[in-house]
């Protein structure tokens, strides 16, 4: 059974059974640390991989994505005389390192994020590319989370268990519970985060 917003706000205040303004305060970033550490721990849970498309800009080092969301970059390539290439990812430092005192346009190499903005995630590419070039951005996106302008998500539709006892432990450290209850929760999160997992890799098999 699907766990709206609505639902998990009023099963967790219930279990915690704390009504207090500054526990309902802080519920959406209580929830929103749950969905985190959801993603961090199952990372196989994560299936909104995104091709995005277009063309490097001759005499134009950066590269503006339109997803604000993305999670982490699986690769970006480029069409070199109708041959694919990939460039590894670096840090900005580096980039700006390996360029140092050069001048000279050429075919792109590397690529660093340099940050995200309300319009899309910022990459520096380098060197600075000499001509047009076709690209191909592959990411992971993170899901929408649950809100109150967002009912209904990826996590609550399919894993409500997991959700649910991820935001309970969260709230636990909020509420500074006891040891042992804190220890418990964390051990019950962990075991259906395992299970999950475990379930998405079957899935992932099967369909490959």
């Amino acid at each position: 059974m699907a766990l709206t917003y609505a639902q998990l706000i009023t099963d967790v205040q219930n279990w915690a059974e704390d009504d207090s303004t500054e526990f309902q305060t802080a519920l959406p970033q209580i929830v929103t640390r749950a969905e985190d550490r959801i993603y961090r721990d199952v990372t196989n849970i994560l299936s909104y991989n995104t091709t995005e498309t277009g063309t490097l800009t001759s005499s134009n080092d950066t590269l503006t994505t339109t997803a604000t969301d993305i999670s982490a970059i699986r690769w970006l390539r480029i069409t070199v005389s109708s041959t694919y290439v990939f460039l590894p990812q670096r840090d900005e430092g580096f980039l700006e390192d390996w360029t140092l005192g050069s001048t000279t346009n050429a075919v792109p190499q590397f690529y660093a994020i340099v940050d995200g903005t309300t319009s899309g995630t910022k990459l520096l590419i380098a060197p600075t590319p000499d001509d047009n070039y076709a690209y191909s951005l592959q990411y992971k996106r993170k899901p929408t989370g649950l809100s109150t302008t967002a009912a209904n998500t990826y996590l609550g539709d399919l894993f409500p268990d997991l959700l649910f006892n991820a935001t309970q432990y969260e709230a636990s450290l909020f509420l500074v519970r006891a040891d042992k209850l804190r220890a418990e929760l964390l051990a019950s999160y962990m075991d259906a985060a395992q299970k999950i997992a475990a379930e998405v890799e079957r899935n992932l098999t099967e369909e490959g």
